[in-house]
């Protein structure tokens, strides 16, 4: 075989080789793409047995209009490839069955107060919840019985449909940890403001 029909053929599957190449990668991207946007949508979640629970309480609480990963990827490019990630890592763990039974994540506080979700404000100076006097500050600034606690620690959704809500049953959780019964962490004016009236036995 002459070299100049070698040269001529191997130009032509290598031309061929190329765009056989540009197509793939065009069906990859394309691909890859749609399952991005496929698996950031709600029903996506519901697919594994294990988070229709979390999937039901979703769909019947106050968030059912953001997608998912509005609340469980923080905001940013890095954060939500990384969501990616651990995602994709949850889909391999399901279907080899080595998946926990029950999911757990941890919500950033920069999701909750991202622009459009809640306002920051509520978190500056101290405010009333049934007679106690809170002030945000002291348990997101710095860490608490060794733990970082966010958001999520007291706002859990923990009464169905009021997302925001918190029960005095979440704060007993840590102010009246390992404590005799009548026995505050701290002094009682520590949380409760000093008594208007008398008060009798």
């Amino acid at each position: 075989m002459p070299a100049a029909r070698f040269r001529e053929r191997y130009a032509r599957a290598l031309k061929i080789a190329v765009q056989l190449g540009i197509v793939a990668t065009i069906l990859l991207a394309l691909g890859t793409a749609g399952f991005i946007e496929y698996s950031a949508q709600p029903g996506f979640c519901n697919n594994c047995h294990n988070m229709v629970p979390y999937y039901d309480s979703w769909a019947t609480s106050s968030h059912n209009r953001v997608p998912c990963i509005k609340c469980h990827y923080a905001p940013g490019i890095k954060a939500e490839a990384m969501g990616k990630l651990q995602a994709a890592n949850q889909v391999v763990k399901y279907v080899t069955g080595r998946y926990g039974t029950k999911p757990w994540a941890e919500i950033e506080d920069a999701a909750c107060t991202r622009a459009g979700c809640h306002v920051t404000r509520a978190l500056e100076g101290p405010t009333l919840f049934r007679g106690v006097r809170f002030d945000h500050a002291h348990h997101l600034g710095e860490l608490r019985r060794g733990k970082q606690l966010r958001c999520t620690s007291c706002h859990s959704q923990i009464v169905q449909g009021q997302h925001v809500r918190v029960t005095e049953s979440t704060c007993f959780l840590c102010h009246f940890k390992d404590r005799p019964p009548g026995q505050p962490l701290a002094g009682c004016v520590g949380c409760h403001p000093s008594p208007q009236r008398v008060v009798s036995p």
